[in-house]
Formats: C-alpha cells, structure tokens, sequence
C-alpha cells in the first residue's frame, strides 16, 4: 500500500512538472507580442475602426485605422505629412482590445505601436517605439476618435474641402493628410513642374492648422489658414458639407472652393 502511495505520489508531481514546468518560471508574454492563444470574443468590430487624432511628441498624429478583423488589423498613420501604413494583431483588453501594430521598416522613423482602443469612450492610450532609437525616441500618447471622421475611412477617404487657382491645388483630406500642389510663377522657367507638398491638418476656431512636412517653399512649417466666409451663415460643419464660396490665400496665392457648386 505504501509502495501504492508513493508511486501515485510520482506520478502526480510529474504531471504538474510537464504541464506546468520548473517552479518559479515566469510564464508571463514578452512586452509588444500577444498571447497567439487567446481567441477574440464576440465583438462588432467594425465599431473600432475610424480615424483617432492626438499629440504625438509635441506635433498633432491621426491614426486611421482602416480593418478590424478580430485578429488582425490594418491602416495608417499621418504625421507631418509622412503617410506610413501598419498592420498587426489584436487580442481582448480591459474594457478595450490590445494591439500591436507594426509600420513596414523600410524607413528610419518607422516603429511599432503598441495600443490599446478603449470600447467605453473609443480613445486610443499606448506607446509608439522606433526601430532605429537614433533617429527618434519613444512616444507614450493618447488619441481621440476623431467624431467627425469616423465614417469616412470606410468610405474611401473622400476630400472635404480643396481650393483651387489657375496653377494650384490646396486639399484636406477626411484622414488629416492636407495637400498642396502648384506650378511655380515663372511659366517660362525650366523644368517647371507640379511641386507637391503635404502635411497634418486640423480644424480649430473655424481655421485650418497646418503642420507641413519638411520643404523649400514654406519658410515656417506650421501655418494657420482662416477661409473668408462669402455665403454661407456658419463655417461649422465645414467637415461634413459643401459650401459654396470660401477663399483663404497661401504662398501668396487666392484660392477659391467654387468649383465646389
């Protein structure tokens, strides 16, 4: 009986030794990966995806996050002009889903975000951590949904304003990416060709703040653009519906929305 005992005994304490391993082993997850046994639990995710804005180190991010699939996740991000797509993995958080989400690393500046979407308010609280630390440092941040973006990710990414003269372009896209596109003056100079520059926008007290990306043609690379107002009663809903007269001036040059009627 004794002998009965003892070989129950063994048997039990190697059981707990092969499904358990060694004690004291730390079965913790390493930072930024996620556990690939958990499955995702019942969820509309669509209700995730949308357009997320907020300080990134001292200068406004939107992230758009594109497809939620309940595992997987897809988008980009929009800062100072640099358009970077991401994608990665998701799994099940406190009030909330945790995501890991890699930039493609074909750039210096590209990193991997490490977030959580809180599912009771929809923001957006994590940290960003470049692959090359020499060229950037870590960000820890926090991003809103962005109300009057939310649906336009799935739309396609429609334009709701862009101002026009005889040689330039001036855009705001639904995703926070502002684009600006002109002939030089001098038609008779050579290779006098379309010059692009992009940057972030956002829209505060009725005017277009601008953070242009690195460039030759604006001497300050922050800019505030308040449209004049010819008829219309509120500038408000500017995101959302087309007016038809607005006129702001950049670079020197008027700029009309009146191809909008």
């Amino acid at each position: 009986m004794k002998k009965i005992l003892v070989l129950g005994l063994a048997i039990l304490l190697g059981a707990s030794c092969k499904h358990g391993g060694k004690a004291g082993t730390n079965t913790q997850q390493e930072p930024g990966k996620l556990a690939a046994s958990v499955f995702p639990v019942a969820y509309a995710y669509e209700q995730l995806e949308g357009v997320y804005s907020g300080d990134f180190g001292g200068s406004v991010i939107h992230m758009t996050v594109r497809k939620v699939t309940g595992r997987n996740a897809v988008g980009y991000t929009v800062h100072k002009g640099l358009k970077r797509n991401f994608s990665g993995m998701m799994e099940p958080a406190v009030n909330g889903f945790h995501f890991v989400l890699k930039e493609p690393g074909n750039n210096p500046y590209d990193g991997i975000f490490d977030i959580v979407i809180d599912t009771i308010d929809f923001g957006v609280n994590g940290n960003w951590t470049p692959k090359n630390a020499t060229k950037a440092g870590k960000q820890v941040f926090r991003l809103e949904r962005n109300s009057k973006f939310k649906n336009y990710a799935q739309e396609g990414d429609p334009t709701p304003r862009t101002f026009y003269d005889s040689s330039s372009t001036l855009s705001f896209k639904a995703d926070g990416l502002c684009t600006y596109a002109f002939y030089p003056d001098d038609p008779n100079a050579p290779n006098n060709q379309l010059v692009t520059i992009r940057g972030n926008w956002v829209l505060k007290d009725n005017a277009f703040n601008i953070e242009w990306e690195k460039n030759n043609v604006m001497p300050n690379r922050t800019c505030i653009l308040k449209p004049d107002t010819l008829k219309i009663d509120t500038f408000k809903d500017v995101l959302t519906r087309y007016y038809y007269e607005l006129e702001l001036t950049i670079n020197g040059r008027r700029l009309s929305n009146t191809r909008d009627k």
